[in-house]
């Protein structure tokens, strides 16, 4: 190497060697010379003053400059003073104690480039005495950004990890490996090591969940299905239950097969629901009372009460004898209208308890269309006469059959006309329509021209019991039960029922019956 070492600012020349060091014989210097700049790594020689008297072609392109720029100068000539004096300090160490160190240092380039080198600096002493630096350099600025930025990312990592409001559990068949502060929280530990130095986290569940939880976690481990979400029963530190949920899946900590599991502290949910379904078993049970109260008082009522109307119709039709006086008779009269009132409208009352009880059931049977809709003209067409209505039955085109419940969509039709009738003024026209729907089913509608009923009174209108207030509904009988029942006698029938009405245009109710009760 003697032979490529140049005074300062000199490039190196034979003529230009120290007479009093020994030389090595060109042929072997050349052999250095190649040796050296086949190297990967940049290669420098510094003197005592730090100037550069050798550097080889690695090292010029570490630099950005070529070799003659850099021979003779120094370090302050080219990069960064903070950074001169770091490699100058190491020089110095190295110059004096005679130890080779290695060092981790900051090199600016040409363009201003930050670079991270690791540098070997050794010294060297030559027969006549002068001392040299001897660098081999590796430039590692790929190595620290990758190390840097894999640090960065742990560390926002671990931030998310650590600040997150979900426990999260690393752990090796019941073993703990990690926890979180959330974790620790849920548990009601102080910190996550008091958890780590558990032999097990198996005392963590309640005893209700143990042989559910440890047969899930075996599957996991031996690769068998496992439900990865799922909710459990846990026990905190001062022994109080919590509900949580967790997801569960299998990863690999340390090369290791081991566990991670998420999970959320759900107490609070869970003690909503119970009072939602204790509310909703309460509701259930308060109302079949009130189903099976109506239905019990229905019965009762019904016996004596046809008793009544069946004396009343004796009285009436002065089948023991004649009664004498006029009056007897309109008196009888009442009592017998009276009677089938309340009949009719207890009846009302059971079939709705049925209903909601879930008692009612459906016998159906074929019955051809037209013979139905007859039937109920004639029950109601005194009653429109009565009131001096028009009342029209118009049939389009229409299945021959269908399989219904006959009484129950006879009775319908007879309360939906019954209301029409009630709440038409006279002169007024009520129409019972049928038609084939669109969807193939049978479309039934009751259309009056009567007082209507305003958008905001339908929903109270379609309550049991509920009844709109006008000076047409003050004037006639009833209970308020003819729509809700209609409706649910439709909806038991998988139907639909739709009420559309508008004041002093009229109203419009229609009945659908899906396809597959029409009969072949």
């Amino acid at each position: 190497m003697k032979d490529r070492i140049a005074k300062p600012g000199m490039n190196p020349a034979p003529d230009q060697r120290d007479p009093a060091a020994p030389t090595v014989p060109d042929e072997a210097g050349g052999f250095l010379a190649l040796f050296v700049e086949a190297l990967p790594n940049a290669v420098l020689v510094k003197d005592e003053q730090h100037r550069f008297v050798f550097v080889n072609e690695a090292f010029s392109r570490l630099m950005g400059r070529t070799v003659q720029e850099l021979l003779g100068k120094s370090d302050f000539d080219f990069v960064p003073a903070a950074e001169a004096r770091t490699f100058w300090e190491n020089d110095d160490l190295v110059l004096a104690t005679g130890l080779a160190r290695e060092n981790e240092e900051p090199l600016t380039d040409a363009d201003g480039v930050e670079h991270r080198l690791l540098t070997r600096k050794s010294r060297v002493i030559t027969p006549g005495g002068q001392r040299y630096v001897v660098v081999t350099i590796t430039d590692i600025t790929a190595r620290v950004t990758a190390e840097q930025a894999l640090k960065q990312s742990e560390e926002r990592y671990r931030n998310l990890i650590e600040g997150s409001i979900q426990g999260i559990l690393v752990h090796d068949d019941g073993r703990p490996l990690f926890v979180n502060h959330a974790f620790a929280s849920i548990y009601g530990y102080d910190s996550p090591a008091e958890m780590l130095a558990l032999k097990t986290l198996d005392v963590l569940i309640a005893p209700e969940d143990v042989d559910r939880m440890l047969s899930y976690r075996a599957a996991r481990l031996q690769g068998a299905p496992a439900p990865a979400s799922y909710e459990h029963r846990g026990i905190r530190r001062d022994g109080t239950m919590i509900w949580l949920e967790q997801r569960s899946r299998v990863i690999y900590w340390n090369g290791q097969r081991a566990i991670q599991a998420v999970i959320v502290d759900i107490s609070e949910r869970k003690r909503a629901e119970q009072a939602l379904v204790a509310a909703r078993d309460e509701a259930a049970a308060a109302s079949r009372s009130k189903s099976e109260f109506l239905a019990n008082v229905s019965h009762e009522l019904r016996t004596p009460l046809n008793a009544v109307i069946g004396f009343s119709e004796i009285l009436r039709r002065e089948q023991l004898g004649p009664l004498g006086s006029g009056r007897y008779r309109e008196f009888a009269e009442d009592i017998h209208d009276s009677g089938l009132h309340m009949l009719d409208l207890i009846n009302d009352i059971l079939d709705l308890s049925k209903i909601e009880a879930g008692r009612f059931e459906l016998h159906d049977e074929v019955v051809g269309v037209a013979d139905l809709l007859e039937a109920v003209r004639r029950l109601v067409h005194e009653r429109a006469e009565r009131s001096r209505l028009a009342l029209a039955v118009e049939i389009g085109e229409i299945p021959p059959r269908v399989r219904v419940d006959v009484r129950a969509v006879r009775q319908v039709l007879f309360n939906l006309l019954s209301n029409a009738i009630k709440f038409t003024p006279e002169g007024g026209r009520v129409t019972l329509l049928a038609m084939l729907d669109p969807g193939g089913g049978l479309r039934l509608e009751v259309r009056d021209t009567g007082v209507g009923v305003a958008a905001a009174d339908i929903p109270k209108a379609m309550e049991p019991f509920g009844q709109v207030n006008n000076a047409l509904t003050r004037r006639h009988q009833g209970a308020g039960l003819g729509l809700p029942i209609s409706r649910a006698l439709v909806e038991l029938h998988r139907g639909r029922f739709l009420f559309a009405s508008e004041p002093g245009v009229g109203t419009i109710v229609t009945v659908l019956l899906p396809a597959d009760r029409v009969a072949a």
